[in-house]
């Protein structure tokens, strides 16, 4: 019990082991076991990062060294380190989302759950709660990391313009539509479609969200012939969707088939310990952007 030893494990390979000594007094419990459990793939993925960008450095500093007459390889090499590189840092990583608090590694713990299968996810939580930054880490996580993300606001825009957004248009389909417009899942086809404040929408437009759910099939405005789609859908409100369903304003069959995997983001008030770690966090950020040295919060400022 003085002793914990995680194993740091990537998709392909165990890469290393995280040890952590109990030398004062005490033991470890089962809660420090859940923790250094739920910090591990993170841990592995932070190194498995570092390891693709050093193995990508060397490779081109390689290429480099090769005659003049490679100037057209080395080039070309180049723009794809740069590209794969931009890919890794854009990646979401857990490491994105600041907390260590229970509530917060209980959603680690859903997240994980969830990341490598297709099904759909709605995320539950009050506004500000970082609810699209959790749809990003699932799906630059995720078998779907190379497509498309998108994302939709699906409140208060009204019914034409955003079936237009979410499933295009053909030139004439309505005053304005000059040209034809793919729409939002057709451009993620392979990826995820975000759509936030989902209860917001019309009864008309929840019929349609059904239909691509259901069929896997989007019909552009003005168009007679279907396209499938092949997308994930994440969905986000800030509403109880059991409510709505209750007093007529949400279709209780959308209402299954959004929430066939419920996450339930904690507000701040209900994760108090994660407010030295987020302090700390954007005084860094700060600190960095304006290159000024800030030494931190008095404790009565905390």
């Amino acid at each position: 019990e003085s002793m914990i030893a995680v194993p740091l494990k990537t998709k392909e390979a165990t890469i290393g082991v995280l040890e952590v000594l109990n030398k004062i007094n005490g033991a470890f419990d089962e809660k420090d076991l859940n923790f250094l459990v739920t910090l591990a793939p993170i841990i592995a993925m932070a190194l498995d990062n570092a390891r693709m960008c050093t193995e990508l450095n060397s490779a081109f500093r390689e290429l480099q060294l090769a005659s003049k007459d490679k100037d057209e390889v080395i080039a070309k090499t180049k723009s794809e380190v740069a590209y794969l590189r931009r890919e890794v840092e854009r990646h979401y990583r857990f490491e994105k989302i600041i907390g260590n608090s229970e509530p917060m590694l209980e959603v680690f713990r859903l997240c994980e759950r969830i990341i490598d299968s297709d099904i759909t996810v709605l995320v539950e939580g009050e506004t500000g709660t970082g609810k699209e930054l959790i749809a990003r880490t699932i799906h630059f996580n995720g078998p779907r990391k190379d497509r498309p993300f998108v994302s939709q606001n699906c409140g208060g825009i009204p019914d034409t313009l955003l079936a237009s957004e979410l499933f295009g248009h053909k030139k004439g389909a309505f005053t304005g539509a000059v040209r034809d417009k793919k729409g939002l899942f057709e451009t993620a086809h392979g990826g995820t479609v975000f759509l936030d404040e989902v209860a917001e929408m019309s009864p008309a437009m929840q019929t349609s969200l059904l239909r691509v759910l259901q069929e896997g099939e989007i019909k552009p405005l003005g168009s007679d012939l279907g396209k499938k789609v092949d997308v994930r859908v994440i969905s986000a409100t800030n509403k109880n969707l059991e409510k709505e369903v209750q007093e007529g304003r949400l279709r209780e069959d959308l209402f299954y088939r959004l929430s066939v995997f419920t996450i339930k983001l904690p507000p701040l008030r209900q994760r108090v310990g994660d407010i030295p770690v987020l302090t700390n966090h954007f005084i860094r950020k700060f600190e960095k952007k304006t290159k000024k040295s800030i030494k931190g919060l008095s404790q009565e400022a905390l």
